[in-house]
């Protein structure tokens, strides 16, 4: 088997999982199966379901999340996501921060939200728009949620609630969501016609 097989071949089984990974999401965004964040409530997080709307308070940072990306054993970059304790009409809530533009408009949002909680802003925060998928809460999330609460005196009972179900929101961008099974397959199958053309076109081997 020549490299260039082996590689088209690995390309191909890499288009393939990418897309069978992602058709679930796909599916839900292009049915529009999203929900409202204004209507989540304790409890009723479950994980993979996709949410947008308006984030009106962040109450402050909590946690961030380091992730390296390696080429081998070298690293290449790394990524912060920050975690924030947010606020709507019913609940408390987590949120990864993945977006880097994002991420700036969480900061300005934490501080006009302290600022009107604490007297230094007259008026309500204008708040951020997102687009996000319920994931896994970490259990590092937890453990820094657990102490930021105990320092900021809420009670056990609302901090049992944050994590009741052990999920949080994550920012995702749906636009990628929608088109990267679409991608990941087409993909894959340009690999399998080229395989399919190579070999067509490989010279025969006759035994005399």
């Amino acid at each position: 088997m020549s490299r260039l097989t082996k590689i088209l071949l690995c390309v191909m089984l890499a288009g393939l999982f990418v897309g069978g990974i992602g058709v679930a999401d796909a599916i839900k965004v292009w049915k529009n199966d999203i929900s409202d964040t204004e209507k989540i409530e304790v409890g009723s997080l479950e994980k993979g379901d996709l949410y947008e709307g308006n984030i009106a308070a962040s109450i402050d940072m909590v946690a961030e999340q380091t992730t390296t990306s390696t080429y081998g054993f070298m690293p290449v970059s790394k990524t912060t996501s920050p975690y924030y304790l947010i606020e709507n009409e019913n609940c408390y809530m987590l949120i990864c921060v993945t977006d880097v533009d994002k991420q700036e408009e969480f900061k300005e949002l934490t501080t006009q939200t302290r600022g009107y909680m604490y007297g230094g802003y007259d008026k309500l925060p204008d708040g951020v728009n997102v687009t996000a998928q319920v994931v896994e809460m970490p259990d590092d999330a937890k453990k820094y949620l657990k102490e930021y609460c105990d320092q900021w005196g809420m009670p056990e009972t609302e901090y049992a609630a944050i994590v009741e179900d052990a999920y949080c929101l994550k920012t995702v961008r749906f636009s990628g969501m929608k088109f990267a099974p679409l991608i990941g397959f087409g993909l894959a199958l340009i690999c399998a016609v080229i395989l399919i053309i190579r070999k067509a076109k490989a010279p025969k081997i006759v035994n005399l």
